[in-house]
């Protein structure tokens, strides 16, 4: 078995040349033209248990390789890999190994899933004192009727400091602009087997007990990462109002970690992505609200005016998708999740090494405190300190559903789905009365030109019902068990 470390990142067809033609891959490629047929069993046991299995050949030379899920930090890849000498076109699953244990006896089930068919160009790269292998992916994913197209970079840590991945690809970046991936082509093979492409929810966090809060900020930030860039490329081809806000609530998701592990992460680097996500959280705010306000009218007349509003709204995101800015900042993450100067100060040693689970129940203590003190008498709060209970409410059920992997004994998931149901219905009374307020902000920025509004244009819960649900909710909530302790 051995490990890789490899950061992946996606081009534009028509900038390959300029990378290949930039001069900071030294010498001359080795070219190569692979073919890789990727195996499961018909219902993907060994993609539900963390594994991808292949035999790519290569001219006469076939190779069987398996590979593990992991990562240092989004985009930057650390998978366990086993390869071996493939001996004919299926591949062989020996004894003992993990493969064979995650497929158990279902071995003969094997079947050939999806092909990827690329043309690689390869470098080997000295950058500083680390040994990168640079590799330039161009072809297809042949999954039956589908042919996707694929032009990326893998930039590998043959031996070295992770940190020199980053240092390269930035150089590469000023040639041809770059995009983060979060994607391997195992899993893109997959994602073109489904019968429908479309918004990504939350994933479940992986997290075990013996992680310490370092490894599990590290896990759960490039969880919401990965959220947010799913969303990213899909709604970049679609502006699907499903995708909109799925990004936006990877990105809320991601904001909401950085406040929970402050302690740990705090300095100008914390601060200057606090300000950049909040900065692109915006943008994606300002086109999901024209959706919340269309999905409640009923009047042909104004939701012309909000279609209207909503193309020039997008068409703003898309630019801003697109720009350096923001494909910077994915980079930026991803470079300070993995190798970012908060792993190594010393005077934060004992908050890093602190165990997850002891971390996790001080945060989730603390944030249920402050739903519930500050919502003790919810119907009667003005607006403003029902907006803090509500974003306190968000964050709570974010760090639940961070840490639900460190509380999943029976008796203690059976509490914890009777503790976020009753946040849930919370969240989607005080989400509702907050959308009335953002109605009346969207329609003021619109400046309908003596288009009248009546309570006939909308379908309008009544702000009385939706308190009085609150009001319960809040009850329900306080008295659930908490199942951390």
């Amino acid at each position: 078995m051995d490990r890789e470390v490899e950061l992946k990142l996606t081009l534009c067809p028509e900038d390959a040349e300029r990378i290949a033609g930039s001069g900071l891959l030294q010498g001359q490629p080795e070219e190569l033209r692979l073919l890789s047929t990727y195996f499961d069993t018909p219902d993907h046991l060994l993609r539900r248990a963390g594994f991808s299995l292949r035999i790519r050949v290569n001219g006469e030379r076939r190779i069987q390789t398996a590979k593990a899920d992991g990562g240092l930090g989004a985009g930057l890849f650390s998978r366990r890999e086993w390869e071996s000498a493939a001996a004919g076109d299926f591949p062989a699953v020996s004894e003992g190994t993990p493969l064979a244990n995650a497929l158990g006896d279902r071995a003969g089930e094997l079947r050939p899933s999806f092909e990827v068919s690329v043309i690689r160009d390869k470098w080997d790269v000295t950058e500083n004192a680390s040994h990168i292998e640079v590799v330039l992916d161009r072809g297809q994913i042949l999954s039956g009727e589908k042919h996707i197209p694929i032009c990326e970079l893998e930039l590998e840590l043959k031996r070295g400091d992770a940190a020199d991945l980053f240092a390269l690809a930035r150089k590469l970046d000023a040639v041809a602009p770059l995009r983060l991936s979060i994607l391997s082509k195992g899993e893109r093979g997959y994602r073109a087997l489904a019968s429908s492409q479309g918004a990504i929810k939350a994933e479940p966090v992986d997290l075990s007990p013996d992680m310490t809060a370092a490894q599990a900020f590290q896990r759960i930030a490039h969880n919401c990462l990965r959220q947010y860039r799913l969303n990213e490329d899909w709604l970049l081809v679609e502006g699907d109002h499903r995708a909109i806000h799925q990004a936006r609530v990877g990105l809320r998701r991601l904001r909401s970690a950085l406040s929970l592990f402050r302690p740990m992460l705090k300095g100008n680097r914390l601060d200057h992505f606090s300000d950049e996500l909040r900065w692109l959280t915006g943008h994606l705010g300002q086109v999901r609200n024209l959706d919340v306000v269309m999905a409640d009218c009923v009047s042909k007349r104004l939701r012309s005016r909000l279609k209207k509003a909503r193309a020039k709204a997008y068409a703003e995101l898309r630019t801003v998708l697109m720009s350096d800015r923001c494909r910077t900042l994915m980079l930026d993450l991803a470079e300070w999740l993995a190798t970012g100067r908060w792993l190594q100060k010393k005077k934060r040693d004992h908050l890093r090494d602190r165990p997850v689970r002891e971390f996790a129940q001080q945060v989730l203590e603390q944030l249920c405190d402050s739903v519930v003190e500050g919502g003790q008498d919810i119907a009667n709060l003005d607006e403003e300190d029902r907006h803090e209970v509500r974003k306190a409410a968000k964050k709570l059920r974010y760090g639940a559903e961070f840490f639900a992997a460190l509380f999943d004994q029976d008796k203690q998931r059976k509490q914890r789905i009777r503790f976020l149901a009753a946040l849930e219905e919370l969240q989607d009374n005080l989400g509702a009365l907050n959308d009335l307020t953002i109605r009346h902000e969207v329609i003021r920025q619109l400046v309908l030109d003596g288009v009248a509004c009546t309570l006939a244009d909308w379908r309008t819960p009544h702000p009385a019902a939706l308190l009085k649900s609150a009001a319960d909710d809040m009850k329900a909530l306080s008295d659930a068990k908490r199942y951390w302790h």
